[in-house]
């Protein structure tokens, strides 16, 4: 339907390639420059930086996961336009991006969130608005109009970020929704360049992002990997799934507020190849990913111990999900996500699930 950004209205209908090739060509820049004119346009670059430590609380979620929530009936409403649900944590959010964006559609009533890589040349992302937008039409009226929050990318030069911001506009403008783009930090509006010896290296300005519930704001972030849970080897184990080449996986009930982690299949053509990983030099495990040179120090740990944990399993026939799923549920006191069926409980007492 249309996007709103400031004064200015973008729209598209997906059966005019003849529109969609000249959005892809001009339109797609000219809704960054009309974004970079409006007087927000540096408020998340210039917002204070929010971190998250172990017991923090926050709903994480890692690349190729989705949540849906709607904030239950007895939630407080502040006095900044936000919610307190005590079934969840404060924050919602993200890390460790490159060229991938994370995207919040929120609204009074609830919110989605989603890491999106831009694989299967935009089937993903098709899907991941199709699920919000229906979640979004069960919550709200439809003459409501959403906020949306777009972070991540930069100008890398495989234009893998451009590629992803130009799928996920493109499915904001053919939306049956209106949605008022709020933030817009993404490829070229999250570029900085860094000098590395002789040469220029691009580099995303914010590679960490986080939603405030309480404040319905969004803070650029960091976020220690203790704090990535629940079993966050596991989780970041399901980009290399048969099941992530056609969905995202939604974590999260959005009515229950459960955290639900269901079962995920490796291929053996996939497993041969992270079984080497182990013994690969830091070089050669640049190989996995788009953006070799900008990625941190931790994607590269986290990638070693998903291939340790995948090759225990395998080497010693443990099913971790048994069959079911692995649920959990957000502890207020603890400010932590606590285990609530028997085959989530047995998972939390492997060491090599969790990062510590």
């Amino acid at each position: 339907m249309v996007l709103l950004v400031g004064d200015s209205s973008f729209k598209l209908v997906s059966s005019d390639t003849h529109s969609l090739r000249n959005f892809w060509r001009s339109g797609f820049m000219d809704l960054f420059d009309a974004y970079s004119k409006l007087s927000l346009g540096e408020s998340l670059r210039d917002a204070k930086i929010v971190e998250i430590k172990s017991g923090d609380g926050i709903l994480y979620v890692h690349q190729g996961e989705m949540v849906t929530v709607r904030y239950a009936p007895d939630a407080l409403s502040t006095e900044f336009g936000g919610r307190i649900d005590t079934s969840l944590p404060r924050y919602v959010g993200t890390s460790e991006m490159t060229s991938c964006h994370a995207v919040f559609v929120t609204s009074p009533a609830g919110y989605a969130m989603g890491h999106l890589d831009g694989r299967g040349e935009g089937r993903l992302t098709k899907a991941f608005f199709s699920t919000v937008i229906e979640f979004f039409e069960s919550i709200t009226s439809s003459n409501e109009t959403l906020d949306v929050h777009v972070v991540g990318g930069f100008l890398d030069d495989k234009s893998f970020s451009k590629d992803l911001s130009f799928q996920i506009f493109k499915e904001l403008l053919v939306s049956k929704r209106v949605f008022k783009l709020q933030t817009l930090k993404s490829y070229i509006l999250n570029d900085c360049i860094i000098s590395e010896s002789s040469n220029q290296l691009h580099m995303p300005i914010i590679r960490a992002v986080v939603f405030d519930t309480f404040a319905s704001a969004l803070f650029p972030a960091t976020i220690q990997p203790e704090a990535r849970g629940p079993l966050s080897v596991l989780r970041s184990s399901y980009v290399y799934s048969i099941s992530a080449r056609s969905q995202m996986h939604n974590i999260l009930d959005p009515i229950s507020h459960r955290l639900i982690l269901r079962p995920f299949v490796i291929d053996e053509k996939t497993m041969e190849v992270l079984k080497l990983i182990g013994h690969y030099s830091r070089q050669q495990l640049q190989d996995f990913s788009t953006t070799p040179k900008q990625e941190t120090d931790h994607f590269y740990e986290m990638l070693r111990r998903a291939s340790v944990l995948l090759t225990t399993l395998k080497k010693e026939k443990l099913d971790i999900f048994a069959g079911g799923n692995l649920e959990f549920v957000f502890d207020e006191g603890e400010q932590q996500w606590c285990p609530v069926n028997p085959h989530a409980k047995e998972a939390t007492k492997i060491s090599l699930i969790c990062f510590k």
